[in-house]
């Protein structure tokens, strides 16, 4: 050992750091970084993951309901169109609110016109809660008419006219214009060549009524040409009402 040596220089150089354990704290102070560093990347990773699959998650819905607005749109535009609201004109009133068919058209012949006068008293009387006024209730009658009814009734529509206002007085004029006198005197020819022929007794009965009615013979009694008509003697005799002349 030289002499100038100092004695503790051996000593120091052992108790200082090693190289090899310095490096070696460094490399595991680096290792927990990279690993505290990719820890909190996996975390990123796996919260983006599940933000994409809610994201998916949404898309499919939103898709489904898209997919069920498109059908419900189709299966709207393969339906009929529903028509828009009609104006209620007295004929569909009536024909709407009570079910009941209307009158066939009437067209100026005299021996259709009394039962179309019934008719449509008939209909009238049952419509009366629901018919505004009786103009409306004229109107209706008027879009029953055709052909010469309805040339008759044409002039009095255009000028307003009163009759037009009065269910009871046009019917009345109505009778009186298409059967009148020219109608009950048909009437009363009709019935006064009435046999029964092959007919049965209920057919004859019920066509001796009807033009009875036609006729005007109300009272009870048959007129004086048919009695007269009906007696095969000529004799005298009390004149019998209209049943009793009908077979029994």
């Amino acid at each position: 050992m030289p002499a100038n040596a100092s004695p503790n220089s051996s000593s120091d150089s052992k108790s200082g750091p090693s190289p090899d354990a310095a490096g070696m704290s460094t490399m595991q102070e680096t290792l927990g970084q990279l690993t505290a560093f990719l820890q909190l990347q996996h975390i990123a990773i796996q919260d983006h993951q599940d933000t994409q699959l809610q994201q998916q998650r949404a898309l499919l819905q939103v898709s489904s309901a898209l997919a069920d607005l498109s059908a419900h749109v189709h299966s709207l535009q393969s339906q009929p169109s529903c028509p828009g609201p009609a104006v209620a004109t007295p004929e569909s009133r009536m024909s709407t609110l009570a079910g009941l068919a209307p009158p066939p058209l009437y067209d100026g012949d005299s021996k259709s016109c009394r039962g179309f006068i019934t008719q449509c008293r008939l209909l009238l009387r049952l419509q009366a809660a629901h018919l505004p006024d009786e103009e409306t209730a004229v109107a209706y009658i008027i879009t029953r008419l055709t052909g010469r009814a309805l040339d008759w009734v044409t002039p009095l529509v255009e000028r307003r006219d009163p009759i037009c206002l009065s269910v009871p007085a046009f019917l009345d004029r109505l009778q009186t214009v298409f059967q009148g006198e020219t109608g009950r005197r048909a009437s009363s020819l009709r019935l006064l060549s009435l046999r029964q022929g092959n007919r049965s007794v209920s057919d004859y009965a019920i066509e001796f009524r009807t033009l009875a009615s036609d006729s005007g013979w109300t009272d009870g009694h048959a007129p004086e040409p048919l009695w007269t008509h009906t007696c095969s003697n000529g004799e005298t005799r009390p004149r019998p009402s209209t049943h009793a002349m009908l077979p029994a």
